[in-house]
């Protein structure tokens, strides 16, 4: 795709994103001084990216190497993402690929910048959580915090996880959940009760939000 309509497709991202109003919650579980792995399900990443957390240090998030995701990429650079092109497979999977990726969000994370993951990937299946995100957050030595983005008002895509893209002028409430510690006992043999945790984390947050635009008024800017 050439750079002329990068830049067009930038620039019209830029716009729509400025018709956007934020509100947050739970903001008390997340802290200037620190870096996280926020964690969120692939139908909520647009509402995530544009709006991941109003605290003080840059932001990474991993993108698949695909041509098709280059567009995206071009965009999140120019918005003041960090980004690492790769797949979400775990540090003790399979794939070169993911390997490498996991090594160099790690890294990111230790050098003090948060990251934003999908953690149903972006294929899915639909809120189905991979491991990546647990091995990643092990081995940094960082909290997971669920983050839940939903908008008021949004078109739902003929996709796999009924994507979600916030219309102009819509208002976004944005959910922080309890930070999730990963034990030092943690391995692929024992990751069910952690996945669920975060699955239900991430769902009981999204019906907390749905219940909140009515206090709009009421909710803080950041």
């Amino acid at each position: 795709m050439g750079f002329i309509v990068q830049r067009l497709f930038y620039l019209f991202v830029k716009v729509l994103h400025s018709t956007y109003r934020y509100r947050f919650i739970g903001m008390e579980n997340i802290h200037d001084e620190k870096s996280y792995c926020f964690a969120g399900w692939h139908q909520n990443h647009i509402a995530c990216l544009w709006r991941p957390a109003p605290v003080g240090h840059r932001h990474a998030i991993l993108l698949s190497k695909s041509k098709s995701a280059d567009l995206g990429a071009y965009i999140l650079k120019r918005l003041g993402y960090l980004l690492v092109r790769g797949s979400t497979t775990s540090p003790g999977g399979a794939s070169k690929g993911g390997i490498g990726s996991a090594k160099k969000l790690i890294k990111v994370l230790k050098e003090g910048a948060s990251i934003i993951i999908a953690v149903d990937g972006s294929k899915g299946p639909f809120k189905k959580i991979k491991l990546g995100i647990f091995q990643i957050a092990k081995l940094s030595g960082k909290s997971i915090v669920p983050i839940v983005p939903i908008p008021e008002r949004y078109w739902s895509l003929k996709t796999w996880d009924s994507f979600r893209i916030p219309k102009p002028f819509s208002k976004i409430i944005v959910s922080y959940g309890k930070p999730i510690d990963i034990p030092e006992s943690f391995d692929k043999n024992n990751a069910e009760a952690l996945k669920n945790q975060l699955a239900r984390a991430l769902n009981e947050n999204e019906n907390l939000v749905k219940a909140q635009f009515k206090e709009w008024k009421n909710l803080p800017k950041t």
